[in-house]
């Protein structure tokens, strides 16, 4: 287990050199998740603004339904009593439709919170991936070493002793 000494030697190697060991695909779909991410985050304001004009605009079509009512509610005698009747059923339909609308939001609402919360339990586990590989890093050095002195001594002939020869076979198991 490295020491506090060599953690902080190995970040500030990682700070101005970058990181040891290059896994491309993995910081590949890392960017993509940040920026699902994003999008999540910029989709649930969206939908959070929307949400309240929508309640804005039923509050308005409420108060001019109520109005309408109000002024006209006993004169049936007045020519336009029936043009005002349809008026106040579609201010009535329009409530419904708002209503319905409303619904469906928070269902897509609900969508988000769950995407969120997938999101930082991924964001954890890329934290604990990043603190091991940081932790480990040195052994792919280690074995790229073992490999590269391992084909140096064939190519130049040399017999590998039984003790060197399982040993190499442990270490290409585990890895």
């Amino acid at each position: 287990m490295p020491n506090f000494w060599t953690k902080t030697k190995e970040k500030i190697y990682e700070l101005f050199n970058g990181p040891r060991t290059k896994d491309l695909d993995f910081d590949k779909k890392l960017e993509e998740l940040k920026l699902v991410n994003l999008s999540i985050s910029k989709l649930q304001h969206f939908y959070n603004s929307f949400q309240q004009k929508v309640q804005y605009f039923n509050t308005i079509n409420d108060e001019l339904s109520e109005y309408l009512h109000n002024i006209y509610k006993n004169d049936d005698d007045i020519i336009y009593m029936n043009t005002i009747k349809k008026i106040i059923e579609v201010h009535q339909q329009c409530k419904k439709n708002y209503e319905n609308l409303l619904e469906n939001l928070k269902e897509i609402q609900q969508f988000g919170y769950f995407w969120d919360s997938q999101y930082l339990e991924v964001s954890n586990s890329i934290e604990k991936r990043e603190q091991a590989r940081i932790t480990y890093d040195h052994y792919d050095q280690k074995l790229e070493n073992l490999v590269k002195t391992r084909n140096d001594k064939l190519s130049k002939g040399e017999m590998e002793s039984m003790k060197e020869i399982q040993y190499f076979e442990d270490v290409m198991i585990i890895n």
